[in-house]
């Protein structure tokens, strides 16, 4: 009875220690499952936005044709050296029909623009001429863009005219999006040759835009005929949004 006794006494003390070593067990290999979730879901972002930007440099993007530029994506101007220049693009007939989000980030550009192929101080064209969409998405971000002492003309009598785009028409303005942030327009000059001459854009038609942090400082932006704005010219069925921005010295009326 002596012996029946303990034994009994030893199970009944062995068998919670082994439930709590199983639940202990238990919870320690959920956990670790858990962390290698997170581990594999934090390599799959990191990724992800690190492929999401990919560099650019003027060489590249100059050699590139109205066809051959991304439709979609986050791309980063890497030049560093203050000689690079960057010419005009979508000035043609045909323009830029981007499909999706493009985000264009001249951050790190410490390049100038100019027209081609010669690399002065005058710019034949906006420096994203036609962008146009009517069909499907188009979302155009172009930000931190610095341009000083440059002169932009219309060399193809264009009836819209920009410092940065010329001439934006979307689907609609709950669908389409041009946005600018960070921009700035210093001592340059905007000329249009026939209407429609405006400090960033010239005519934006079903979109909204949105306008933020941007600056046009001692520009002469001008046209042969009407409508001459700072920031847009003119619009059509397009909601604008634009907060802390500065137009200074910087409108002359036709």
């Amino acid at each position: 009875k002596q012996s029946e006794s303990k034994s009994i006494c030893v199970s009944s003390i062995r068998t919670p220690l082994l439930l709590f070593q199983n639940r202990e067990s238990e919870e320690y290999y959920f956990l670790k499952i858990m962390i290698a979730a997170v581990l594999i879901l934090l390599l799959v972002f990191s990724g992800t936005a690190a492929a999401a930007v990919e560099p650019y440099n003027a060489t590249t993007w100059n050699a590139l044709s109205d066809g051959e530029v991304p439709t979609s994506g986050e791309f980063k101007f890497s030049d560093s050296d203050p000689t690079s220049v960057i010419y005009p693009k979508f000035n043609k007939s045909t323009g830029f029909t981007p499909t999706g989000t493009l985000v264009l980030d001249f951050s790190n550009y410490k390049g100038t623009f100019a027209g081609e192929p010669a690399a002065d101080s005058n710019m034949t064209g906006a420096l994203f001429g036609n962008v146009t969409n009517t069909v499907g998405k188009l979302n155009l971000t172009i930000k931190n863009l610095s341009m000083a002492s440059v002169n932009v003309t219309d060399s193809s009598s264009n009836k819209y005219f920009g410092g940065i785009v010329g001439y934006f028409k979307g689907k609609s303005n709950t669908e389409s999006f041009l946005r600018f942030e960070n921009c700035c327009l210093e001592n340059c000059s905007v000329y249009a040759g026939v209407t429609n001459a405006g400090g960033l854009v010239g005519y934006v038609d079903s979109a909204s835009i949105i306008v933020c942090n941007c600056h046009l400082l001692h520009c002469d932006v001008s046209s042969v005929s009407v409508n001459v704005g700072g920031i847009i010219a003119s619009m059509n069925s397009t909601i604008v949004n634009v907060c802390n921005c500065i137009v200074a010295n910087s409108f002359t009326p036709p």
